[in-house]
Formats: structure tokens, sequence, C-alpha cells
């Protein structure tokens, strides 16, 4: 029985694994999807906030001097730089945690 032991495993030599600890096992793949999705949103919102001036350009071209419709799309873009200001503040936030290191 022995001499099956050593055939197997040669008297004196042992098993050693090298197992790199530094690879990052998959979450290279993970982290550029969550990075194109996030780049892809942030450029969809500024194409949408650039189409909202155009409209609202428009509105103030259609108004024709209507004190009612005039104060009506100046609200309207009230709100849209408002919500521009929370998309900045959102990706500055995003940007700020994606750079954080666990």
């Amino acid at each position: 029985m022995d001499d099956f032991k050593n055939d197997i495993i040669p008297w004196g030599s042992s098993i050693t694994w090298n197992v790199d600890t530094n690879v990052e096992w998959g979450f290279d793949l993970i982290n550029s999807i969550f990075a194109f999705v996030k780049d892809s949103i942030f450029w969809l919102l500024a194409v949408i906030a650039i189409w909202l001036f155009i409209y609202i350009g428009w509105k103030l071209v259609k108004a024709d001097w209507n004190p009612e419709e005039i104060k009506k799309a100046f609200m309207n873009l009230v709100h849209i730089i408002i919500g521009l200001f929370i998309v900045a503040a959102a990706f500055a936030i995003v940007k700020i945690v994606s750079g954080l290191n666990f």
C-alpha cells in the first residue's frame, strides 16, 4: 500500500497551487457594464435637456407677447434648470462614489 502512495505523490514532494490574489474575478465586466449604463443615462438626459430648451424657445416665440404664455414658458424654463442641477448633482455623486475603493 505504501508503494502505491509513493507512486502517486513522490516522497519529499508536495502539491502547491499558485493562486493570484490580485485577480478581480469578473468585476471588470460588471464595472464596464455599469459604466456604460451610467454614461448612457447621463448622455440621454443631456439630449433631453437640449430638446427641452429648444421646446421652451419655441413656446416663447409662439407666445406672441401674451403675458400668460410667457410666464408659463419661463416657469418651464426654471423647472428645466432645476432639473439640470439635480442631474448634475446626481452625476457628481455617482462619480464620487464610483471613485471610492472598498
